[in-house]
């Protein structure tokens, strides 16, 4: 991003969701108020779909010194089940590019979520880091009728092992493989 260029909302959710762009985050942020109005709007709205283990620390969701910032797996599928109901935030998540303007021209952003490619039914997901949880990663994907939301937290890929993408394939295999006994969030 260039300090002092207007980017539309929309740039600024393609380079937050595809990839983890914090600076869209924080100028998101202050479009709402600043980062204490955001991060307080986040965590009601957090509560108020029942995800009671989550206190977003930050805009972008960054931890660090003094930022006190924690979620579970379950809240994390409780609140991306919710967004995916918003349709810009699930053709956001769909796409595996967008065009985001810079000083020199257009630059490709690319959709991080490998699983879009890698996993048929995928409808979209969100790829994440931070020093606490390490990789985390959450998605819906859509088989036979169903859907399902996974949440991936202190993600581990050991040389040689199934890869973060094989893991979350697999967990959706799990799922769909119930006869709808994974219960409902």
């Amino acid at each position: 991003m260039v300090p002092g260029r207007t980017y539309t909302a929309r740039q600024l959710l393609d380079g937050l969701l595809l990839v983890s762009g914090n600076d869209a985050a924080n100028t998101l942020a202050r479009m709402v108020g600043g980062p204490d109005a955001a991060v307080a709007k986040m965590n009601a709205k957090a509560l108020s779909l029942g995800a009671r283990g989550t206190s977003a620390g930050s805009p972008s969701g960054i931890d660090g010194p003094g930022i006190n910032i924690w979620s579970t797996p379950h809240d994390l599928a409780v609140i991306f089940r919710s967004a995916m109901t918003y349709p810009v935030f699930a053709q956001i998540v769909a796409q595996p590019t967008a065009v985001f303007p810079t000083e020199t021209g257009e630059r490709v952003l690319v959709n991080q979520n490998e699983l879009l490619h890698r996993y048929p039914g995928t409808l979209g997901g969100k790829t994440g880091f931070t020093d606490l949880a390490r990789k985390t990663y959450v998605a819906a994907a859509s088989r036979n009728g169903r859907r399902l939301v996974i949440a991936m937290m202190f993600g581990l890929v050991v040389e040689g092992g199934p890869t973060y993408w094989d893991q979350a394939g697999a967990l959706l295999d799990w799922g769909f493989a119930q006869n709808n006994g994974v219960g409902a969030l």
